[in-house]
């Protein structure tokens, strides 16, 4: 009897301990591109965006067949500020096949910039980018 009830006071704790918790990553203010690999904190939604303009988001390989991914990404505030990019390359089964140390950003007001990741090794498919606040 004892242990239901530990099990079910740790089983709340977490449950009251989530919901402490800040909002987790959104997906950008998109226009006319629905599809984005591209997530952004929460307090980033409000003044970054995947711009809508030709081309914003491309997926190549390289000459060495590596997954390269570039984007765009627009301040929307009249502040400047630094973020932090956080890739992660997946192969096809949706396994992570490359974490690249995460990397910092400035980005002035107003400012369209456009950035490029690149997998490591040869078996990354997809590519989900993590935008945060740099700390």
């Amino acid at each position: 009897m004892q242990l239901k009830f530990t099990r079910a006071g740790f089983g709340l704790t977490l449950l009251v301990l989530s919901a402490c918790e800040s909002p987790g990553p959104v997906s950008p203010n998109l226009t006319d591109s629905p599809q984005t690999a591209v997530t952004l904190s929460s307090d980033l939604k409000e003044v970054l965006a995947v711009p809508n303009i030709q081309g914003p988001q491309i997926y190549t390989y390289t000459a060495d067949g590596l997954l390269q991914y570039q984007f765009q990404l627009q301040n929307n505030s009249d502040q400047g500020f630094f973020i932090q990019v956080r890739p992660t390359f997946f192969d096809d089964q949706g396994v992570a096949v490359d974490n690249p140390p995460p990397f910092r950003e400035a980005f002035a007001a107003q400012e369209i910039k456009t950035l490029r990741v690149v997998c490591g090794n040869n078996r990354g498919r997809r590519v989900r980018v993590q935008i945060s606040p740099a700390r």
